[in-house]
């Protein structure tokens, strides 16, 4: 009998009201990994309790392999790679996601812009031009009526649909500029995002939820207090690739807390405690 077959054959058994038989039935599946999720589309049973399980079934799958990838990540790299770190929680959600295509996206965007800025000196034309370029050109726009959708969070969803919010957008905004070798930094005010380049000794930063609006200092300032905050000079300093995977999680979790989803929400706060642990 071929996987696909046992696999079949397993997930018709998944409603089994005996609950010895159901948590032998989950385990063999579980040895299967990933592998289940492509089949489990084929075989829908409506029923309640069919549903449940297989919902808790595909989580368990999903965070068994996720959880290890994550871990080996955040264990092995002295420096982590944000957008490596950005793409794996995007797998979260979708496990089969075959990251080369939208690394592919990226890269046609570096090399169209290789040609537009003919330059490899930092200046705010060059951060105009690629401004123009995402947000003209290629329409990437803040998702200002569904802002808490959870795809406004992952990288492949935000490269397919254009839409994000002030994290999303500026993860994409730097992940083209480190192709173009532009040390862009982010900087995690309360209740919004930005990114900075240092341009011959003076700091400037980059709104992309605002299409890629140039701000000084001092619009930080108002943006901070327009949220209600009070300012600090510190929000202005850089956050870390940690730091801004942690805001990406938290991201995800309050998009799952609205939709009344607490196992999903509570099994993204591992990924946290993975970051925070000491190697």
């Amino acid at each position: 009998m071929n996987n696909q077959t046992s696999i079949k054959s397993l997930l018709q058994l998944l409603d089994d009201p005996d609950l010895e038989i159901y948590t032998t039935v989950e385990l063999k599946l579980l040895e299967f990994g990933l592998e289940v999720l492509k089949d489990i589309p084929k075989y829908v049973n409506e029923s309640e309790l069919y549903i449940k399980r297989i919902k808790l079934l595909k989580s368990k799958i999903i965070h068994t392999g996720m959880l290890k990838d994550f871990r080996h990540y955040v264990s092995t790299n002295d420096e982590l790679d944000l957008e490596e770190g950005a793409f794996l929680l995007s797998q979260v959600v979708n496990p089969l996601l075959q990251i080369n295509i939208y690394k592919n996206v990226l890269n046609e965007y570096a090399r169209d812009l290789k040609g537009i800025l003919a330059t490899d000196t930092l200046t705010i034309d060059m951060l105009e031009k690629i401004s123009k370029y995402l947000f003209e050109k290629r329409k990437f726009i803040p998702n200002t009526e569904n802002y808490h959708n959870l795809s406004n969070h992952l990288i492949d969803q935000v490269l397919e649909t254009k839409l994000g919010i002030p994290l999303s957008l500026s993860f994409i905004y730097m992940f083209v500029a480190k192709r173009l070798n532009i040390p862009l930094k982010g900087i995690g005010l309360p209740g919004h995002f930005i990114i900075s380049l240092d341009v011959f000794g003076e700091i400037v930063y980059i709104d992309p939820f605002s299409n890629g609006k140039i701000l000084k200092a001092n619009d930080c300032k108002i943006l901070v207090e327009r949220s209600g905050f009070k300012f600090h000079e510190d929000y202005l300093e850089p956050v870390t690739v940690k730091q801004m995977l942690e805001r990406m999680i938290r991201n995800m979790i309050s998009s799952y807390e609205k939709q009344k989803n607490n196992l999903e929400a509570q099994n993204m706060l591992q990924y946290i405690d993975i970051l925070h642990w000491k190697y």
